[in-house]
């Protein structure tokens, strides 16, 4: 009660210019701010809305293009697999002849690269080779 009071008291001690200025901040300056701070808060919660629908939006493309990368190497691993020729190859652990090297490197080589040169979201294909008896392969093919 007594801030109410002492409100009244200073209101009718000010002249007629500070009552028109009081009643002025009070008709304009507080609706104003109110609602520019509505705006303000309103413009804040929209630019976040919208970074986190954007931030789904390229997290589902980038899973998107993930999931597709993923289907092309199990493709080109099961191509891969399937390949009789290269699968003998490595897996024989008898002598080789320069015949079967120069037929492998010339046919069955040549198709692995074709998969990479084909495919060029695949950095390199590798292999390994553990045939103590030609030691002169390369193990890894680019």
């Amino acid at each position: 009660m007594k801030l109410i009071e002492k409100i009244y008291n200073y209101i009718s001690r000010i002249g007629i210019r500070g009552k028109l200025l009081i009643s002025c901040i009070l008709i304009f300056a507080i609706p104003i701010g109110t609602l520019g701070f509505k705006s303000f808060t309103n413009v804040k919660q929209t630019t976040i809305n919208e970074y986190i629908n954007n931030t789904k939006t390229e997290m589902k493309q980038l899973n998107i293009y993930l999931e597709k990368n993923i289907e092309m190497c199990e493709r080109i691993s099961q191509i891969v697999m399937n390949d009789s020729d290269f699968i003998e190859f490595i897996s024989s652990s008898e002598d080789i002849t320069l015949e079967q090297f120069l037929d492998f490197k010339e046919n069955v080589l040549k198709k692995m690269e074709n998969i990479l040169y084909i495919n060029m979201d695949i950095n390199r294909l590798r292999f390994y080779y553990s045939n103590s008896k030609l030691s002169e392969v390369w193990p890894i093919l680019y």
